[in-house]
């Protein structure tokens, strides 16, 4: 199965516009009331975990493991038009809103509101957690 969602990395929403908000808005206030579609495991609103929707399947959330189920890539039906203006060949994107990952479909002019939302590189922590070995011991 090849999909297109987990191509895509999920970027964090800073400032995002108001199509966007409205799709997130939509799926979080179904998701909270309890008439989202939900997978097979039923992620409720009130244990916290982290749930993905996509604009192409409104009213449906998923969790992480049945991510693959909101696959656009073998959904022939879906007209792949940008959310934000309507122009075709847009492609899809993860935004990271919380504990919510929306997938939207976006073209490249509507996609500079995701170019700001950069993470920065992971930088070094000290202490791995392991043990160091000194002359073939174990230190203490």
């Amino acid at each position: 199965m090849t999909t297109d969602v987990r191509t895509v990395g999920a970027v964090p929403a800073i400032n995002p516009p108001r199509w966007y908000r409205a799709l997130t808005n939509d799926a979080l206030s179904r998701y909270r009331s309890g008439t989202a579609w939900t997978c097979d495991h039923a992620p409720s609103y009130g244990l916290g975990l982290p749930v993905a929707a996509a604009s192409w399947e409104p009213g449906l959330v998923v969790c992480a493991t049945c991510l693959p189920a909101l696959d656009i890539g073998d959904q022939a039906a879906i007209v792949r038009c940008c959310d934000g203006c309507g122009k075709p060949r847009a492609t899809p994107f993860g935004v990271r809103d919380g504990r919510l990952l929306m997938f939207v479909l976006v073209c490249p002019r509507c996609r500079g509101w995701l170019r700001v939302a950069k993470i920065a590189p992971p930088r070094h922590v000290r202490g791995s957690g392991r043990r160091r070995v000194r002359h073939g011991r174990r230190s203490r």
